[in-house]
């Protein structure tokens, strides 16, 4: 059976203004495993569509919800955004994607997006206010 570092994969680690981190011998920082899928996450949800000139469904468009009533049908419009996206990854169960929305205002959308990852349970802090910003919270 295949490693979850053979499964995910591995990239450089970025940090939260986008920048690569820099390991202690001067090379860059790599991210492997479930920190790695997490990472790729983040940055796709921190992304608009078209944004990736090579791939135009790239971006979760989060920032279109800034400034829109809070109603049922954009909070409706604003989850399933989230859970369509989560679910075209391989390694997310569809089934296992919850999203709360815990505060919408004219300025931010505050969310908690859970999911699991193969056999691991996932929960990202999420607000959405002039940009996207996602943390991840241990469960």
């Amino acid at each position: 059976m295949s490693t979850i570092e053979e499964l995910i994969g591995s990239d450089i680690l970025i940090d939260d203004q986008g920048n690569f981190v820099r390991a202690p011998d001067g090379d860059a920082e790599i991210v492997t495993e479930y920190d790695c899928l997490i990472q790729e996450i983040r940055n796709e949800m921190n992304t608009q569509p078209g944004d990736l000139f090579y791939d135009k469904e790239y971006g979760y468009g989060l920032l279109e919800f800034i400034q829109k009533q809070n109603n049922e049908i954009n909070r409706l419009e604003f989850t399933q955004r989230i859970k369509t996206k989560l679910s075209r990854n391989e390694f997310i169960s569809p089934d296992s994607i919850k999203v709360n929305i815990s505060n919408w205002d004219l300025k931010a959308i505050t969310t908690s997006v859970k999911f699991r990852i193969l056999d691991k349970e996932i929960e990202l802090a999420l607000t959405v206010a002039d940009r996207v910003n996602v943390e991840v919270v241990n469960v």
